[in-house]
């Protein structure tokens, strides 16, 4: 298997797009911030354009469409949760913990 190096676009990256080594666009993540609800990051996937045989100006000039991948919703004082498709899952249940720290025995890993 191979490595795929990601480069964000900003230092959020609850609030960036990731791209390749080439440059190319791969995922696209964005953040909402309601004041009184959870908080809400939306992750997208590049869908490369499709063109037929014909070449135009504007087929020239199309540019890559986004599709929903999965919504994660973020909470203070309840698990946050992971929506992908038919997948609806806990954080506790899909991250281990390990290690530890001050105030909290086991501290998320991501991977």
């Amino acid at each position: 298997m191979s490595n795929i190096h990601l480069t964000l676009s900003s230092k959020k990256p609850w609030d960036s797009t990731y791209r390749t080594q080439e440059g190319q666009v791969v995922y696209k993540v964005e953040s909402a911030t309601p004041i009184l609800a959870a908080r809400s990051i939306k992750i997208s996937k590049i869908m490369p354009s499709v063109l037929d045989n014909r070449i135009t100006r504007e087929a020239q000039d199309l540019k890559d469409s986004f599709a929903h991948l999965a919504t994660v919703e973020y909470h203070t004082f309840r698990d946050s949760r992971i929506r992908m498709g038919s997948l609806d899952i806990s954080t506790n249940d899909y991250f281990r913990r390990e290690g530890w720290s001050l105030t909290n025995l086991g501290r998320l890993a991501f991977f």
